[in-house]
């Protein structure tokens, strides 16, 4: 794997800056500091607290938390530079802290409000050196399916215990819902007022939808309908540790994609190929996606995202590696002086599907926490 894949995108950065951390105490200690102070929820939705042992008297407790808010916060340059010096094995990782800093970084990919404070930290230039060193270590013993195309062996996973076959309707029904979204956002952001779209919802006073930073939210994924899948490793499909924005760990359907011989797949080994993909097939969405992606990236100007329906006419599904989920995901990848896009709402690995496929039996799988593992339930 190229060692630059890590360290170009946010969420690549995220997991070098989670693999260091799990090597060095210290450095652990001082990221989670500066990391609450650079969150943007810090004081609100995102909260410290402190544990005491039964008998603590308030006077105790009042003392420790004075303590704790005099402490220094270490400044960024002082994580760089324990970032640099953190020691790496010679042997390589281990397996198990790259499979959870994975995780752990796909679980804070989010596209509709603005970076945490780690994914804030680890985008500071001035721990590029730091993390350049931990990527170089990391690549030579990435696992081989980061880089690796489509496995032939694919599962879908349907959440919340829907059926993991279901389809909102086909590529050209998605076009033509995408477009009828984004002439209303656009009429919307015309006229400076929310449209609601029937009974039910309740207005929100002094929405402004010219407001690049109104708080309004829509669809903010670049994936059309049909089935996503991924392969499976070790017997688990990987959909069930990294999947963005997951939910309903209790009830998971699982079934087999049975996908047909000479299916023609595109490889997105890299964000470039995405790109060539918007010049090539692009679908305007700056008016439904602005707010939210403002939100994530800073950008506000035009977006556009794949024409899923004319990407149908060459291929049948798309896959996207993940090491180019990791240099790709959560960041403006320009495609020419005022466009961009944005690979959102995809997972490591995901294969998404553009024209009709079979799908097998569904079974149930759930998380049991005390085994940490996935079981058959």
């Amino acid at each position: 794997m190229r060692a630059e894949l890590l360290t170009v995108g946010p969420r690549g950065r995220r997991l070098c800056l989670d693999l260091a951390c799990r090597l060095d105490h210290v450095l652990s200690y001082a990221a989670f500091d500066r990391g609450y102070e650079l969150d943007p929820g810090k004081g609100t939705s995102v909260q410290r607290l402190m544990a005491f042992p039964p008998g603590t008297t308030q006077e105790e407790m009042d003392a420790a938390r004075a303590t704790e808010d005099a402490r220094p916060v270490p400044r960024v340059a002082e994580i760089a530079g324990l970032l640099t010096q953190v020691p790496l094995p010679a042997a390589g990782p281990s397996q198990v802290h790259v499979a959870e800093a994975l995780a752990d970084s796909v679980a804070t990919a989010m596209y509709w409000q603005p970076p945490d404070g780690q994914d804030v930290l680890a985008g500071h230039g001035e721990l590029d050196d730091g993390l350049a060193r931990v990527a170089a270590w990391l690549a030579p013993h990435a696992p081989d399916w980061w880089t690796a195309p489509m496995a032939d062996h694919q599962w879908a996973l349907g959440w919340w215990g829907h059926d993991p076959g279901e389809r909102s309707g086909s590529v050209t029904e998605w076009r033509d819902r995408a477009l009828a979204e984004e002439e209303r956002s656009a009429r919307m952001r015309r006229e400076n007022r929310v449209d609601y779209p029937g009974e039910g919802w309740s207005p929100t006073p002094g929405l402004r939808p010219a407001d690049v930073d109104a708080p309004i939210s829509g669809t903010w994924w670049s994936f059309p309908d049909g089935v996503q899948s991924t392969r499976a490793v070790e017997g688990v499909p990987l959909g069930l540790d990294l999947t963005e924005d997951a939910g309903g760990a209790e009830d998971v359907q699982v079934a087999a994609v049975q996908s047909r011989a000479g299916a023609r797949v595109l490889e997105i080994d890299d964000p470039q190929v995405w790109v060539d993909l918007c010049r090539a097939h692009p679908l305007e969405v700056t008016c439904s996606r602005r707010h939210d992606w403002y939100r994530v990236t800073g950008r506000d100007g035009r977006w556009v995202v794949p024409d899923w329906a004319a990407v149908a006419e060459t291929y049948d599904a798309v896959h996207l590696t993940t090491a180019a989920y990791l240099a790709g995901a959560t960041r403006a990848l320009a495609v020419d002086a005022e466009t961009a896009t944005m690979i959102a709402g995809w997972g490591p690995d995901a294969t998404q599907w553009l024209t009709p496929v079979q799908i097998g039996p569904a079974h149930s799988r759930g998380y049991d926490q005390r085994a940490e593992a996935w079981v058959a339930r």
